[in-house]
């Protein structure tokens, strides 16, 4: 899902980069999954300033996926 996306669902279709913040600020970032969010153009964009921590979140969710299926 996008930021724009969440943006949407929130009821503020201008609000993407409010979304952008609020994950990157975020102190449940473990119970909430911000990590899944992504940018509109399928980039994975930062997480709180260290896109290399969001892409392996996101390289580990999908070997985990495909291990299990």
């Amino acid at each position: 899902m996008s930021y724009g996306e969440v943006a949407v669902i929130a009821g503020s279709p201008g609000a993407a980069r409010a979304v952008g913040t609020a994950c990157r600020l975020t102190p449940l970032s473990v119970i909430v999954p911000v990590h899944r969010v992504i940018r509109s153009d399928g980039t994975p964009g930062h997480y709180g300033a260290h896109p290399d921590r969001k892409r392996f979140l996101l390289d580990l969710e999908r070997d985990a996926s495909a291990a299990r299926a």
